[in-house]
């Protein structure tokens, strides 16, 4: 298994048995992400593939607890592909998980000026009221 150099250079790239296919590997959250965003002190679990990074944050809501995922991709291209996404989504939390991207009010709006995606993942069984469910509980297709 190739090893990777990151900021603490003790990160090792190893499997993770909770995640699903995509080529995926679980890493301790990077001594220097965690020196410059205090915040990553919070995160459960930090991921990366071929393309992007994922760190997870459990955030509780009246909802139950929320996983968020901050999505960054390593070209610090935008992804404007719901299926790359969607795929990210299924493979770091399972496809039976509802997910959410928030378009906040303006003045909620915090840009870092780089790529980067929130997805609020519900809790498990969580349906939304709304979405592209068709009468009779079907769900519109492409």
């Amino acid at each position: 298994m190739k090893r990777r150099r990151l900021t603490s250079g003790r990160a090792v790239l190893r499997e993770h048995p909770e995640v699903r296919g995509g080529g995926w590997k679980a890493l301790p959250v990077p001594v220097g992400l965690r020196a410059a965003f205090p915040a990553c002190g919070q995160v459960k679990r930090f991921l990366l593939n071929r393309e992007v990074s994922v760190q997870i944050y459990e955030v509780q809501t009246d909802w139950g607890v929320v996983d968020h995922l901050l999505v960054r991709p390593h070209n610090g291209l935008p992804i404007r592909d719901w299926y790359k996404l969607q795929k990210i989504k299924d493979d770091v939390v399972g496809a039976d998980r509802v997910a959410v991207e928030v378009f906040p009010r303006s003045v909620d709006l915090r840009d870092a000026g780089v790529a980067i995606y929130h997805l609020w993942v519900l809790p498990p069984g969580f349906e939304l009221p709304f979405g592209m469910h068709l009468p009779g509980g079907g769900m519109v297709a492409s």
